[in-house]
């Protein structure tokens, strides 16, 4: 069966951004069991920062296919002219 969509980034940049986000919510779960701190409270107020990785993310991914694309096509070899 076909893979339908977007292929993920070839530099594995998808499984990094959820290896720290996965890393990052365990570490708080973690901290709050043992110590009882409203770990919570404060990562509620920075979720903002996840969209603005993710943003970030995006607009790099973007960026670098373009230049892939760009560079490649100044590569490829044009027939006579």
């Amino acid at each position: 069966m076909a893979k339908v969509g977007k292929p993920s980034a070839p530099d594995g940049t998808t499984t990094l951004i959820f290896g720290i986000v996965f890393t990052v919510v365990g570490g708080a779960l973690l901290i709050e069991r043992l110590t009882g701190a409203p770990v919570w409270d404060y990562l509620w107020r920075l979720w903002p920062v996840l969209l603005i990785v993710m943003g970030v993310k995006i607009l790099l991914d973007h960026y670098s296919q373009a230049r892939r694309l760009r560079h490649h096509s100044q590569k490829t070899p044009r027939g006579p002219q």
